[in-house]
């Protein structure tokens, strides 16, 4: 790196402490990972229910670069929507990639509203209150990064195989209708290279939608979920698009600016940039 030689190495350190047994506790914990650290662990899987009504597209992924290039308008899109629901009911929350979000809100976005963005998320408490929340886009690792933590977890495997990423369509279905196809998803042949991918996309979405403390919730709450991941144990109310839920860029633009959709003279006077 930078000119010079590197080498690097990867070992597994032994518990510090020593106890005659153990108990790991985690939302998104990963059974091949805990037998590497305790072999013969026993795995309890305690199914939770989740108080929500959840909505989400099938047909984009919001992924990092189509949110950096903000094509047609695309975080004033995501903004206005937002006021519309801070309209019927401010007490909303806005999750997603750190650099959007960042943005985003030294535009003038989301304001009033909390936020967090992938990868720390773990015990954030700011948004239990919340009654909505948009969850935009989802942390997907490069091919490469999944690969690279497995190979660290799993060094002493001699069946451990790398290059076994594919591109296959996914499938959503909601809870009272057929399954629609989502579009393409990466996966791994390899089980413990797919394993580490699931904990860092699928469970970090989850982790995003339990910040409004679901489970303990005394009535539903709405989520939107703006990317076509199908979720572990998650089956939404809606499918839907995202030109359905969002106004087209340019009226989403002058919703923002003037509150109110006017003539096509008006607007052609008032915002020239966009008319």
């Amino acid at each position: 790196e930078d000119g010079a030689a590197t080498i690097r190495y990867a070992g597994l350190k032994p518990l510090a402490a020593s106890a005659p047994a153990w108990l790991f506790l985690d939302a998104a914990l990963n059974p091949a990972m805990v037998q590497v650290i305790k072999p013969g662990a026993e795995i309890v899987t305690i199914e939770a229910r989740r108080n929500a009504r959840i909505v989400q597209i099938t047909d984009s992924a919001l992924s990092k670069t189509r949110l950096a290039d903000n094509a047609n308008f695309l975080s004033s899109r995501l903004a206005e929507f937002a006021e519309r629901l801070k309209a019927s009911n401010p007490n909303g929350a806005v999750i997603g990639q750190k650099d959007f979000l960042e943005l985003a809100k030294a535009n003038g976005h989301f304001a009033d509203l909390p936020d967090g963005h992938w990868l720390a998320l773990r015990g954030l408490n700011s948004m239990e209150s919340a009654e909505w929340l948009l969850q935009i886009g989802r942390n997907e690792p490069p091919v490469w990064a999944g690969e690279r933590s497995a190979r660290c977890w799993f060094a002493g495997h001699p069946d451990l195989k790398f290059g076994t990423a594919k591109r296959e369509s996914a499938w959503l279905t909601a809870k009272d209708g057929a399954p629609v196809e989502g579009g393409a998803v990466t996966s791994f042949a390899d089980a413990r290279c797919q394993a580490i991918l699931e904990g860092m996309r699928e469970q970090e979405s989850l982790q995003a939608m339990d910040r409004l403390r679901l489970v303990h919730s005394a009535k539903p709450k709405t989520i939107y979920l703006l990317s076509n991941l199908p979720l572990p144990g998650i089956r939404p109310d809606v499918l839907t698009t995202l030109d359905k839920l969002l106004l087209p860029g340019r009226l989403a633009e002058v919703m923002l600016r003037d509150k109110a959709i006017t003539g096509a003279r008006l607007m052609a006077g008032r915002p020239p940039d966009l008319y």
